[in-house]
């Protein structure tokens, strides 16, 4: 079968965070099992966003505030933003404001999901290619629009990550983020309420050979599967799942 799904793309941008309270506490346990379903857990870090574009700043950008001070000098920085400025506090908050180096006609910025390991929290972008229609002008007016997302999360002293996913243009504004390292199979959750045998033999019928399930557990609500790109874009933006993370096997030491 071919290598499924290779978003992850070489840019990665860390910056350090400073003079900070305390780490979010407010993650969410996601379900990964391997063939002798052990579980293991990730945590997925609560985070509200915004997004609009600029004109102000020409080049990418990473900007991460701590502080009322900082906060002010980000939004001064891209006054003609198009959104409002989101409110900030910065006793229990970490602001992260990410400036595209995309003109905003040709990439829309979406972030799909912020995560936390011991070292670092890491924030997903997906550079959701826009529809320009043939032979139209890309922001025809004499100064270009520039897109941001601004990031708000509790407030950490970890260091930032931030990496940014390519990908088809995908069929809904918020897709599912996949987490975990990049291997070929991946374990699906299906949200309460949800069949998700049901689910998996759907997906089955439809995509055949480009969706092979490995296993289905009815009790956790989740499935097993290997798939080509086209059927993960489709998961992706199935309001249905509740998670989707890439299968990290456990070895266990005799």
């Amino acid at each position: 079968m071919r290598k499924i799904f290779s978003l992850f793309s070489t840019c990665l941008f860390v910056a350090s965070v400073s003079g900070c309270n305390s780490d979010d506490g407010d993650t969410q346990n996601q379900l990964k099992i391997d063939e002798t379903s052990t579980e293991k857990t990730l945590n997925r870090v609560a985070f509200d966003t915004s997004k609009g574009i600029q004109t102000d700043v020409l080049n990418q950008r990473i900007e991460v505030i701590n502080s009322a001070s900082s906060y002010n000098d980000f939004w001064l920085s891209i006054s003609s933003m198009s959104g409002n400025m989101p409110p900030f506090d910065e006793n229990s908050e970490t602001m992260i404001g990410i400036i595209s180096n995309a003109q905003s006609c040709i990439y829309s910025p979406i972030v799909t999901g912020v995560k936390e390991s011991d070292a670092t929290i890491t924030i997903s972008i997906l550079n959701n290619p826009s529809n320009i229609p043939e032979q139209a002008v890309c922001d025809p007016l004499p100064f270009e629009f520039y897109a941001y997302n601004i990031v708000n999360i509790g407030k950490t002293n970890k260091p930032i990550s931030i990496v940014f996913e390519s990908s088809s243009v995908l069929s809904c504004d918020s897709p599912i983020d996949v987490s975990g390292n990049t291997s070929t199979r991946l374990i699906i959750a299906v949200k309460e309420g949800q069949d998700v045998d049901a689910i998996a033999e759907e997906y089955q019928r439809i995509y055949g050979s480009d969706i092979s399930i490995h296993r289905v557990l009815e009790h956790s609500r989740v499935f097993s599967a290997e798939m080509e790109d086209t059927v993960l874009l489709n998961l992706r933006c199935d309001e249905r799942i509740e998670d989707i993370d890439y299968d990290e096997p456990v070895s266990v030491a005799s």
